[in-house]
């Protein structure tokens, strides 16, 4: 599903649009519209145009029409029809009026769109509240969900249970999820986001350690489906995306339901023996929560009792559900933990680079504020939180940014019946995209398009959004909570009412879970030593956030000062030793042995080398060298081709293809030399136990009262 280009000569307005119909017809209109849904800046501009003319704008779209009549079954097997009118609802006032009456009864609106990932996916079910109206055709068998009421209701009793651990997995999912992108000064903040986000699922739900692969391989496939569900559906033609989705769901499914077993009975030795391994895991996982980086099971068991017991009592969600045997088949409890898994990851995904991006596009000043606030928050709390003032503050700022580029950007909805929105008739069975930038549009954003300054409220109060609610309680918010732009792009809790009304223009069953994971990795990502957007090697410039149909967040280069938090990098160098190997190799040999009394000199004084080690392998065809330095590489490298030059160019003459000679005047050509031999670690992985310390200030602390007097063999004050 790539995004179309080549329309930014023409203005997002809807009169354009309806002259590039009149010259050009219905198709090139779609493409042109395609194109400016899917640039933030253009979807922005076109929101505003509509919004300003309270229209609904209407456009040919590629996707199928669903003829059937009966809308509960789940035969696949039913006729279609192409190239029918579809709905862009922008105005916020059109988009309350599709939410609510996406409860209303008689329904106006059906759920129904997402049923091509599946009949019993939770999204695709509408609310009912008469019996539903099973198959006329006797070989159709029902489907084991006719409402999502009631799997709502059970998942979000789930979430409320295990909200008091929400904090705890989304420090703990971070931490797992950064440990390798942030040992490199480069990282892709799209790949860090979503490892973090497979980690944040995987603890919430009760998945295993060796589930993280499979879940970070399903997980896409799944987002590319709602993503072409959504909106892409009706552009661009993708045979492939809506099977493969299917495939991922009953992947994650079928481990689901073997979890949710083996949560309630194991049976067998063998399933016995994959409980205690999973039971070993949750406990590990606790240990890694709480136990403190330098006061160890002390500092751990001081937190514990500040904590109280909920901590130690945690239970996955799967857990939860093995032990409830009242309402739902384990199968119908997997399909539920499918649906949200997939659903989060992509959308953590997403919030997470563009929360980041938004920032990037304030003023210097603004952003610094941020940074400040994020500062703030840290040092009131460690840990992911959402109740101090410092937390709330940064959290409203991420709430902001998020407002402006919601990570679900649109939603679909089937009319049920005729209905007309800003004077425009939707016929019955027509689909509309809702814009749900466009219904939590602000007051203050239309006149800030088109200027210098950043649409982006730097004086927002901490979100009137209720924080998640303890177990055993209902948090619900005040009155006036749905007038906060926020709740309009991402709900709030169904319980909220005024008299017999939803509060709620409509209700994200995972949006708390979902917001300490997004507020938590944000602020941490902002406290990084000059963190910035990486450059362009050609322009200069930014290379920005890459998203695909206006959603997906593909990729985000970023870099920051990792010497502040990491000082030491690895060299892993291996290399060639010419023919005739067991001649060059003795000959090597003999350099390190009778050379060793001056290397280790000329490694001492430089200070900033750590430890070094050499390495035979393949019968001694490579010579591997281990390093451990501080600093830049071109500086290490460089620095020791002076200090080593006659050595090093006995050493090099047995290494096949070595570098130009005398080394020490040929410094540059020997650094490209040995980077070309460079090996990366694997996955990224370097472990440091003292990741801020330099070599020579170990050496000061340790060495400044005792020196070892190999003479003697004993250590001299």
């Amino acid at each position: 599903m790539p995004t179309p280009a080549g329309c930014k000569e023409v203005r997002p307005t809807l009169t354009n649009f309806k002259n590039k119909i009149s010259s050009d017809g219905e198709a090139a209109a779609s493409r042109m519209l395609f194109g400016w849904l899917s640039c933030d800046t253009q979807r922005e501009q076109l929101y505003s145009d509509l919004i300003e003319k309270k229209e609904v704008l209407a456009f040919e779209s590629r996707s199928l029409l669903d003829d059937h009549d009966d809308k509960d079954c789940c035969d696949e097997d039913r006729p279609k029809t192409f190239r029918q009118k579809a709905y862009l609802v922008v105005h916020p006032d059109h988009v309350e009026k599709a939410y609510r009456n996406s409860t209303a009864s008689p329904l106006q609106w059906s759920h129904s769109p997402y049923k091509d990932l599946g009949g019993t996916f939770m999204l695709a079910l509408d609310q009912q509240s008469r019996p539903p109206v099973l198959p006329t055709n006797p070989k159709v068998s029902p489907c084991p969900f006719q409402s999502h009421d009631k799997q709502r209701e059970y998942c979000y009793q789930l979430l409320i249970d295990l909200a008091p651990a929400f904090d705890a997995i989304a420090t703990v999912a971070f931490k797992a999820g950064a440990a390798l992108p942030l040992k490199q000064r480069k990282f892709d903040l799209a790949d860090l986001a979503e490892t973090v986000a497979v980690n944040y699922v995987a603890r919430l739900f009760g998945f295993s350690q060796s589930d993280l692969p499979m879940l970070k391989a399903t997980a896409p496939k799944i987002g590319n489906a709602l993503t072409h569900v959504n909106v892409a559906q009706h552009f661009v033609t993708d045979l492939a995306v809506i099977p493969q989705a299917k495939e991922a769901l009953a992947t994650i499914t079928q481990r689901a339901a073997e979890l949710i077993d083996l949560y309630d009975q194991p049976v067998g030795q063998e399933q016995e023996d994959r409980w205690e391994d999973l039971a070993e895991e949750l406990k590990q996982l606790s240990d890694y929560w709480f136990e403190h980086p330098v006061h160890g099971k002390a500092q751990k068991v001081q937190r514990l009792k500040a904590l109280g017991p909920r901590f130690m009592e945690f239970k996955p969600m799967m857990q939860l559900m093995a032990k409830d045997y009242s309402v739902f088949s384990t199968t119908e409890k997997a399909i539920m933990v499918a649906g949200l898994v997939g659903g989060t990851i992509t959308n953590l995904r997403s919030a997470l680079c563009i929360a980041v991006n938004q920032f990037f596009q304030l003023e210097a000043h603004d952003l610094t504020v941020v940074r400040k606030a994020a500062v703030d928050a840290r040092l009131k709390h460690e840990d992911a939180n959402w109740t101090d003032p410092e937390a709330e503050r940064f959290r409203a700022y991420v709430e902001e940014a998020l407002r402006l580029n919601p990570p679900a950007a649109f939603v679909p909805r089937r009319a049920a019946v005729d209905v007309t929105l800003g004077g425009q008739t939707i016929p019955v069975d027509s689909l509309i995209v809702i814009a749900v930038g466009g219904g939590s549009w602000g007051p203050n954003d239309s006149h800030r398009l088109g200027t210098s300054r950043p649409r982006f409220d730097m004086c927002v109060l901490p979100s009137r959004s209720p924080p998640a609610p303890i177990a055993g309680t209902r948090s619900v918010a005040a009155p006036t909570a749905s007038a906060c732009p926020f709740s309009r792009a991402f709900g709030g809790p169904p319980e909220a009412k005024i008299g017999d009304r939803a509060e709620y223009l409509h209700s994200c069953i995972g949006k708390d879970m979902a917001m300490y994971s997004i507020t938590y990795s944000v602020r941490q990502l902002m406290l990084l030593p000059g963190l910035t957007q990486a450059l362009d090697g050609q322009t200069g410039k930014p290379l920005g956030l890459t998203k695909r149909s206006g959603l997906i967040c593909e990729r985000y280069p970023l870099e920051y000062e990792r010497e502040k938090l990491l000082r030491q990098s690895p060299l892993q160098t291996v290399l060639q030793v010419k023919n005739p190997v067991p001649e060059n190799a003795a000959a090597l040999r003999q350099v390190l042995q009778f050379g060793a009394p001056f290397i280790e000199k000329v490694l001492r004084e430089a200070r900033h080398v750590h430890f070094a080690s050499f390495m035979f392998l393949d019968n001694d065809s490579k010579l591997i060298l281990f390093t451990a330095y501080d600093g830049d590489f071109d500086a290490y490298i460089g620095h020791f081709a002076h200090e080593f030059g006659p050595l090093f160019d006995r050493f090099f003459a047995h290494i096949e293809n070595g570098p130009p000679a005398p080394i020490a005047e040929h410094a540059f050509e020997f650094v490209q030399f040995l980077r070309q031999f460079q090996q990366p670690a694997v996955g990224g992985l370097f472990f440091s136990a003292y990741p801020e310390a330099q070599a020579d200030q170990i050496s000061w602390h340790f060495n400044k009262n005792r020196q070892f007097d190999f003479l003697t063999m004993e250590g001299v004050k």
